[in-house]
């Protein structure tokens, strides 16, 4: 398609200014996914390889979450979809405010061991495909939780919105490879290529973790992350 587009271009011998514009607009969306499906296949290869670096450190839950929905905030705008975490009003503030540096363990009660890139793709994925899935004038809301069983503390991070829902018989393929759910879900827009939960899994389980999804058809979704607090990373 890209081809085609740049194509189609050389070939007018009398370009129109305002037809071009279209069609530069139209290379840049797919070279923009184009890349992004190239990073996801790049990233499981190398999770397969065991060449995606595991850099472990504590990070606080509640901050990384601000900044992801600090990033994600445009999008929601343009869609006049509400976006809010109450657990992360704090370093939501900072960052609004512009403020050089934010503590590194603001909120003990929300603080894990992993890789805090990986922990920021996994909830940026989350958080996007929420927004990709909501129609206009929508919510989308993110939660901190905890839980204790047999001894240890999870922290649960919980994504749920108001999209347009997944039907009860695509919910056991959701984390698969390339698996894109049924066409209302292509009819909101989306643009996906059916990578981004079979990554959000991969990370979730590098961290010892768990990850659940439940969804009702025109009533939105609801996705939980259980994570360690504070814990071991499992050995690579």
């Amino acid at each position: 398609m890209i081809l085609t587009n740049v194509q189609v271009a050389l070939a007018d011998p009398e370009p129109d200014a305002t037809a071009q514009q279209q069609q530069l607009q139209v290379i840049e969306r797919l070279t923009r996914r184009l890349g992004r499906l190239v990073d996801d296949l790049l990233f499981l290869a190398r999770q397969e390889g065991g060449l995606v670096p595991f850099n472990q450190e504590y990070v606080d839950l509640s901050l990384l979450l601000a900044e992801v929905i600090e990033e994600q905030s445009a999008i929601a705008d343009h869609k006049n979809i509400s976006l809010g975490c109450q657990a992360c009003e704090v370093a939501l503030v900072a960052l609004a405010a512009d403020e050089p540096t934010l503590p590194t363990a603001a909120h003990p009660d929300w603080q894990v061991r992993g890789d805090a890139d990986q922990l920021t793709r996994l909830f940026t994925n989350l958080v996007s495909n929420s927004l990709q899935h909501t129609p206009v004038g929508g919510q989308v809301s993110v939660n901190l939780d905890q839980s204790r069983r047999q001894n240890q503390t999870a922290i649960h991070v919980i994504v749920k919105d108001t999209g347009v829902g997944i039907p009860p018989e695509a919910l056991p393929y959701i984390f698969d490879r390339f698996y894109r759910a049924d066409p209302a879900r292509q009819r909101s827009g989306a643009t996906g290529s059916g990578l981004g939960l079979a990554i959000a899994k991969v990370i979730v389980e590098n961290h010892g973790g768990t990850i659940d999804l439940k969804s009702t058809p025109d009533e939105g979704t609801e996705v939980t992350v259980r994570l360690p607090l504070q814990a071991e990373m499992p050995s690579r």
